[in-house]
Order: structure tokens, then sequence, then C-alpha cells
């Protein structure tokens, strides 16, 4: 049985690691530094965040389940390792296909290094104390948000957009070097462990031609039979997947559970929230390029109000409103999200810094309120020996939540505006996104929570 200070330290060590996957919001600053390096569209940038959310999402509950049945700490150190390898090959990119195709290595890398994170940082506490290690892990995603943004923009401007991947390299390496002493929580697991090939590969194939279609059934250049190509496969591969998935005895994920129709309310609103968040992300450097005395780094310093808004929020929901019910923090968050993204849109009339900065700021604790009441809810329904399915759910939400708004969002902007980034186009774009995302606040509230595990 490891010792207090042991495990104090195995989930410093986690959320070091954990640092990665967050950090890549550096790569938002960098859009117009990609975009002008490679002489390539706006609309194109996508590809950049595509490539990496497919393959990180596709595999992500893959991954978990392999946690969950060979050990945790395995799974996340060779995550460190994958991640250290990625993130300088990124950097090293000579070309923008070459840089998409590494950027889907990476998604691999940090797929494999973040699907675990949140059953270690669990698992090591009493149950009593999830919710509160829940928001310790999401505050450090959060931190890794605020952060991302900032160092970004500085290294940017010192050495280019390369930086903003090599500059996680040494935490990758530092992270690996102290899990050596990164204790593996005990679970009762099954006494012979079976991983369910054909079920992970069935996800995988639903997942990756789902977010495709996507990506590609809009673009003019892609053929119609293509989409519906893609269209078809995800839907069969689903089909499949549900089927295979009830017979067998381990399954990578019990479909058993979205026969609840709140926990399936919730999946779908966690792509939602996310969907419409991501929107800030994409547009506002575009925004905040065109005005007067704009450089990288001051657009990283308000980008980084974002994040800092979930962080404060995932921090008052696991602490001072610990007793709060998760799904009540659910509701409350997408309403709070949605309030952010309309006050943005009402800011972008006449845009300042302060005005877009407590807009974003609105937006961030909405999501971070959301985010504590959704992750403690989905780790509750779902058994002890799958919290790293369950951990990994969470993670595969938020990534499909950031592919489709990549691809929906471009498309509502192009819709609105056509390809010029104009503030009006992206004044409606946030206002559209604002009126969804509080309609759909609307009717979650009317959801009534199942019976969940207290796990």
């Amino acid at each position: 049985m490891p010792t207090k200070a042991a495990i104090r330290f195995g989930l410093l060590v986690v959320c070091l690691g954990n640092l990665i996957g967050p950090l890549d919001s550096a790569v938002n600053v960098a859009f117009p530094a990609i975009t002008d390096s490679f002489a390539i569209a706006i609309t194109d940038i996508q590809w950049i965040v595509i490539s990496y959310i497919i393959a990180q999402s596709s595999l992500t509950i893959a991954f978990g389940k392999i946690g969950d049945l060979f050990g945790h700490r395995r799974v996340f150190r060779w995550g460190m390792l994958a991640c250290a390898a990625a993130h300088l090959a990124c950097g090293f990119a000579p070309t923008y296909a070459a840089l998409v195709g590494w950027r889907a290595v990476q998604g691999v890398a940090v797929g494999l290094a973040m699907a675990c994170g949140p059953a270690l940082a669990t698992l090591f506490f009493p149950p009593a104390q999830k919710r509160r290690m829940l928001s310790i892990y999401l505050v450090c995603t959060g931190i890794g948000g605020a952060l991302g943004p900032i160092a970004g923009g500085w290294i940017v401007d010192l050495i280019g957009w390369p930086g903003v991947f090599w500059m996680r390299v040494p935490i990758a390496v530092l992270a690996l070097v102290l899990s050596i002493w990164l204790p593996e929580p005990v679970v009762v697991r099954v006494t012979r462990p079976r991983f369910d090939i054909a079920g992970a590969a069935l996800l995988t194939i639903a997942l990756t031609c789902l977010i495709l279609f996507m990506s590609m059934a809009r673009r003019p250049e892609v053929a119609l039979w293509i989409g519906v190509a893609l269209l078809g496969a995800a839907v069969a591969s689903t089909v499949a997947l549900v089927r295979h998935e009830r017979r067998v005895d381990q399954p990578i994920l019990d479909m058993r559970h979205f026969n609840d129709q709140f926990f399936s309310g919730m999946q779908i609103a966690s792509i939602t929230i996310y969907l419409c968040c991501f929107s800030i992300l994409l547009l506002l450097p575009y925004l905040l390029a065109a005005q007067p005395g704009y450089t990288t780094l001051s657009t990283g310093l308000t980008l980084a109000v974002f994040p800092a808004g979930s962080i404060l929020a995932s921090l008052a929901s696991g602490g001072i409103l610990q007793r709060i019910a998760s799904h009540t923090l659910m509701r409350c968050g997408l309403t709070v999200a949605a309030l952010g993204l309309l006050l943005l849109a009402y800011a972008c009339y006449a845009p300042t810094l302060t005005a877009v900065a407590f807009t974003m700021f609105v937006s961030g604790s909405g999501l971070g309120i959301f985010q504590i009441g959704y992750a403690d809810a989905t780790t509750s329904a779902l058994p002890v020996a799958d919290r790293g399915v369950a951990g990994s759910l969470v993670s595969v939400t938020r990534l499909i939540g950031f592919v489709v708004g990549a691809a929906g969002i471009t498309w509502l902007f192009e819709a609105l505006c056509g390809t010029d980034a104009s503030t009006v186009g992206i004044q409606r774009t946030f206002g559209a996104l604002g009126i969804c995302l509080f309609l759909f606040s609307v009717m979650f509230w009317r959801l009534r929570p199942g019976r969940t595990s207290t796990n």
C-alpha cells in the first residue's frame, strides 16, 4: 500500500504529464503564423486540429481499456515517451502535409498519455474524495490551457511556430523520468483480462469515419460519393460495434449505460458545449489580429482568460460547491457558457480587450462548472474497474466537440460572411452558437438524472 507521500507525489506526476494535452492551446495562437509560413487558406488550418483529434479521439477509449486491464501506469509511461518523440518531429515538419501527418502521430501519443490520467488521479484516493481529485486534475488542465496561449504567443515571436511543439518535449521527458516512482493504484480486475480487439477496431473506424465526414462532406472539392461513403461507414461500424459489444464479456465500452437517457444526454451535452466554446479559440485570434497594437503575445494573454475562468469555476465546484449535485452543475454550466457566447457576440460590435476578456471569462466559467459535474457523473456511472474507460470517455466527448467545432464553425462562418475574416462574420458566428447552446441547455434542464453508481 503506497504511503500518503507517495500518493501525493503520484498525483503531482500525473498532473504534470496531463499538461501535455491542454498546452496544445498554444497551437491556436500559432495559426496565423502557420497559415503565413505554408501559404495556406484560413479554412485549411482546420486540418491541424482535425488530424490531431481524429487520432487522439479514435484511440483514447481503447487506451483507457488497456490501462484498466493491464495497468494505468504502464500506459501513462508509454504515452510520455511517445509524446516526447512526436512533438519534436512536429516542429521539424518541412511541409504543411508533413505537419498534418505528424499532428496525427502526436494525437496518438497524447491519447496514450492522457487516457489513464483521470483513473490515476482518482483511484489513489477514497471515493468520497473523487470530485475533489477530479477538480485538481481539471484545474491542471485549465492551467495548461491558460499557459498555452501565453507561452505560445511568446515563443512564436521568439523562434516561430515550431516552438509551440518543442516546448512540450522537456515536460514529457521529466514526467517520464518521475513516473519511475509512480505508484500503481490497486483495482480489483478480472482473473484473465482480455482486450476486445474487434471492439477497439470498430470503435476506431466509427469515430474516424464520423469525424472525417463532418470535416470533408461540405468541401466543394470532395466528391459526393466520398461523403456518402464516410457516413455509411460510420453508421455501419457503429451498428456493428453496438451489436458486438453486447455479446462480449469484456467490452471496450458497455453499451448498456447508454440505455439511460440522462447518461446519453450528458455525453451529447459535453460534445455540444465544447463544440460551441471552441469558436473562441478558433476565431478570436483573427479578431484580435485586426485590432490596433496587435501582437502575438497580447493575443495569447487575452485567450488565457478563457481557461482562467474554467480554473476558478472548477476549484469552486470541487470545493465550496461540493454539495451541489453533478447534474445541477452541468445544467448551470451550459447556461452560463451560452450567456458568455452571447455577450461575446455583443462585445464584437466594438471590440475592446476588456470587454472581450470579460465575456471569455464568463464562457470559461460555464465550461468549468459543467466539466466538473460531467466528469463526476460519468466516472460515477461506470464501475471502478472501468475507471480508465470512464476517464477516456470524458476526454473523447471533449475532443469530438472540438473537431466537429473545427469543421462546423468554419462552415457556419463561411455561410455567414464568406472567407473574409471580418468582425461582422465573427460576431454573427458567436451569436448563432450562443443561441444554439442556450436552446440546448433549456432541453437539458428537462432531463431527469437516472440511477448511477457511487464509485
